[in-house]
């Protein structure tokens, strides 16, 4: 079966050919990746990776925007709002997946890896197909990174915070181990999916899928999962939220200070204000996490390391600050 990614980057930088050649080795042939910036410089190197379809969001984009489900939703919200524009492109690779003859599509970002412990992609896409699955929805984790600068996360970040529920099934608590005053997930924690390429289907956000006719049949895993590299590295998150600038506490029909967004919001505000040290000291505070509290903690069953070196390439090494 023929499985292909769909993701809208903007600026990915060196990261993105790790990130093509570690989903190639897993099995992945196809990529359709949407560039939030018609003139990202990055465009050219994507269009010289094997499996890449590289899309510029141009004119002509975002007209075939206006005959998509979500486009009415969306409308208003497209200039100022990232998700808005990641929901009508995520549609949009859907829909040349579709097009171009893929079985299986699955959305995950730049700064995310399908992770599957014996790394036989063919083997879990016929397992889904022999018990009648059409969507398949992965747990995720979220890194731990322990440098202040990162050039490569994927190669130099390799800690990471086990889901909610994967504690709970293994009965694991965090009370009085996990630091406190600090959120244990800084973003998502409902995973994300991969889904049936056929007519009919289309996304539910970034995470989930449906369809225009009736309910999906879905399957959860903890293994295969999601890794979650979220701003790894003060450059990458610098770069995050200066680029999305002074936005709105209001994300289309959501309230952030009332879903857990405080990092987002706290991170926008110090850039926004131009208070670049207290910028740093958030990334050092609250996504940062020191070496001995990451031993005590992986120790204790609350993290756990991911090695993928083998299909990865040389490790490199990061600095701390």
């Amino acid at each position: 079966m023929r499985a292909g990614i769909v993701s809208m980057m903007r600026n990915p930088g060196k990261v993105l050919e790790t990130f093509v050649h570690y989903h190639r080795k897993l099995g992945f042939s196809d990529f359709i990746i949407l560039f939030d910036d018609p003139d990202d410089p990055d465009i050219t190197v994507a269009q010289h990776l094997p499996g890449v379809t590289a899309v510029p969001v141009d004119e002509e984009v975002k007209r075939a925007w206006q005959s998509q489900r979500h486009y009415a939703h969306c409308k208003d919200h497209v200039e100022q709002t990232v998700g808005a524009r990641q929901l009508l492109n995520i549609e949009y690779g859907f829909n040349t997946a579709l097009e171009m003859g893929i079985d299986w599509l699955l959305h995950i970002d730049i700064d995310e890896l399908f992770y599957l412990k014996n790394n036989d992609l063919e083997n879990h896409l016929k397992l889904l197909a022999d018990k009648g699955k059409e969507v398949a929805l992965y747990y995720n984790y979220e890194a731990v990174p322990s440098d202040f600068e990162i050039e490569d996360y994927f190669k130099q970040v390799k800690d990471f915070k086990k889901p909610i529920k994967l504690l709970q099934h293994q009965k694991i608590s965090r009370r009085g181990v996990w630091p406190r005053g600090r959120r244990y997930f800084n973003f998502y924690v409902n995973g994300k999916s991969m889904s049936r390429v056929v007519p009919g289907v289309y996304p539910l956000g970034a995470h989930r899928w449906a369809h225009a006719e009736h309910a999906l049949n879905k399957v959860m895993f903890f293994n295969p999962c999601i890794l979650h590299f979220a701003v790894c590295g003060y450059q990458y998150f610098q770069q995050k939220y200066r680029h999305r600038g002074n936005f709105s506490d209001i994300r289309i029909d959501k309230d952030l200070r009332k879903s857990g967004a405080e990092l987002d919001l706290d991170a926008r505000d110090a850039f926004a204000s131009g208070d670049l040290e207290k910028a740093k000291g958030i990334y050092r505070d609250r996504v940062m996490m020191d070496r001995d509290t990451i031993i005590s903690l992986t120790r204790q069953g609350i993290l756990r390391q991911f090695d993928l070196r083998h299909l990865l390439g040389s490790v490199e090494t990061g600095t701390g600050s």
